[in-house]
């Protein structure tokens, strides 16, 4: 007769028997054949034989302090159901993976031990060219963050789709994406000319960076050109940098208006350098 959907085994018909009753070759070979194909039908504990092809092995589905696959006696460790579509990961009763068929969610991965830290190791060899970890998206991303640090679900860090760093708790500017810019040659104001490519631009930190310089001329004003928004800094910005060949440094500033202005340069000494001048655009 067999099992049912349950699992429930039954036995043929002519059972139970009773006290006296004539054991007969049908009933036997009935009964035995039957007994027989419910043992094959059955798991090994010996590792004997699996799982036949398009079949199923369901377990209990359990909970976080009681999984419903477990490893020996160690029965507070193992996999359980978390939810429909949902499994979770459980060691010593605490939770510490779960997928689900809609995404990530909030801590596919912790450790909730105290003062414990989380580690992903890899272990090639010291020479080889690969990566030890490998942090891979399965959509060819257009947008959004392909990774974001959180301090306490504060984000402190991403790195977006292009790989480029986001300081989202640092000034307004900082917050999303600094895309590097091309290298802009200002017009200096009048009686500044313009040398060794003087220039400006954003690198990807939202850092502006100078090069090149100007000389002054006679009835050279103190601002030497100006820099537009988006390449400001939000408060003064100072520099002792040099000019020409004089041992007496000249003084920059830039203000949360762009200009850059000289404040000590002196004309007939040469070229004011600015190569060293960086400073964060904050507006």
């Amino acid at each position: 007769m067999g099992r049912n959907a349950g699992g429930t085994y039954s036995l043929p018909a002519g059972n139970p028997v009773v006290t006296g009753t004539t054991i007969t070759s049908s009933w036997a070979n009935t009964t035995l054949s039957d007994l027989a194909t419910e043992m094959t039908d059955s798991l090994s504990r010996s590792g004997k034989g699996g799982m036949l092809a398009g079949k199923q092995l369901s377990i209990d589905a359990g909970t976080v302090a009681a999984p419903g696959l477990v490893c020996g006696t160690d029965i507070a460790s193992g996999i359980y159901r978390v939810g429909l579509n949902d499994i979770g990961l459980t060691i010593n009763g605490v939770k510490v993976m779960e997928w689900t068929s809609a995404g990530p969610i909030a801590s596919i991965l912790q450790n909730t031990a105290a003062n414990a830290s989380f580690s992903l190791l890899g272990n090639r060899n010291a020479a080889d060219a690969g990566a030890d970890v490998v942090s891979n998206s399965t959509a060819t991303r257009t947008a959004g963050n392909l990774h974001e640090f959180q301090n306490n679900t504060v984000a402190k860090l991403d790195v977006d789709f292009s790989g480029q760093l986001k300081w989202p708790s640092g000034p307004a500017s900082t917050a999303t994406t600094p895309s590097p810019s091309a290298v802009t040659a200002p017009t200096p104001n009048a009686n500044w000319t313009a040398t060794n490519g003087l220039g400006f631009w954003k690198d990807a930190m939202n850092i502006v960076r100078l090069r090149g310089g100007a000389t002054p001329a006679g009835g050279a004003g103190a601002t030497v050109f100006t820099v537009p928004a988006g390449f400001r800094p939000a408060n003064s910005r100072i520099w002792l940098i040099s000019q020409g060949i004089s041992t007496t440094p000249a003084v920059l500033s830039v203000g949360a208006g762009g200009d850059f202005v000289m404040t000590v340069f002196v004309i007939g000494n040469g070229t004011v350098n600015f190569d060293t001048v960086s400073y964060l655009a904050e507006q």
